[in-house]
């Protein structure tokens, strides 16, 4: 899982309603580098997410992308690899 990357750092601590327990608390919000195969062709790139902290849910299940993020984690991924073409 790209997400739990030695690479992974903590930007900012966002309040909002969590999708994950449905709880309005502060959830991490992380970088780190995520690997995808576009077009047969391994990329990294930087990958954004949020990460709920509610001890009921593994770390399999406490992560999240919103549609925006998940938009821009896929347009940093492209130009990744139209740099390496």
């Amino acid at each position: 899982d790209s997400m739990s990357d030695t690479n992974d750092r903590l930007l900012e601590v966002v309040t909002m309603p969590c999708p994950i327990c449905g709880l309005v608390h502060g959830i991490e919000k992380h970088i780190c580098t995520g690997v995808i195969s576009i077009k047969g062709v391994r990329v990294e790139y930087p990958e954004e997410y949020f990460r709920c902290n509610n001890p009921v849910f593994s770390d399999d299940e406490n992560i999240f992308e919103s549609g925006e993020m998940l938009n821009n984690n896929l347009a940093r991924a492209r130009a990744q690899y139209k740099l390496r073409k």
